[in-house]
């Protein structure tokens, strides 16, 4: 399939295993450079290095917490730096742990906040001046 993702740029976070490992394979099947962000930094380079051997795309690997306010300006500006431009962003985070409503205090709670929705609308702050442009 063509989605005429050639050269452009793609940043998946959460990307060193499961779904957003998938993405970011996905992207670069379809000849992206996939800017991957996750916490574990091994995982990550291993990931990273796999699907640039898989796809022949090339993949640029930043380790980084999405809960983390720095840390995802650390990825986006790698991004610019690497690429001067970013044409896609896909928002991955693991959910908060299973367990019944009952069953989670107020910290966890504003744990699964900050895991899944700060951190897109951090991400998204950041990326809508340059996808604007």
């Amino acid at each position: 399939m063509d989605l005429k993702l050639a050269n452009s740029v793609a940043v998946v976070m959460a990307a060193s295993k499961g779904l957003g490992a998938a993405t970011a394979r996905v992207f670069a099947q379809e000849g992206a450079r996939v800017v991957m962000s996750a916490r574990n930094e091994a995982i990550l380079r291993a990931t990273a290095e796999r699907i640039s051997a898989e796809t022949g795309a090339e993949t640029l690997p930043i380790a980084g917490d999405a809960t983390k306010p720095a840390d995802i300006e650390r990825v986006f500006e790698a991004a610019m730096t690497r690429y001067g431009r970013i044409d896609a962003l896909v928002i991955n985070a693991g959910g908060p742990p299973g367990g019944t409503f009952m069953s989670f205090d107020d910290a966890a709670w504003m744990a699964a906040v900050e895991g899944t929705f700060m951190n897109a609308v951090r991400a998204v702050r950041l990326a809508i001046p340059i996808m604007s442009r």
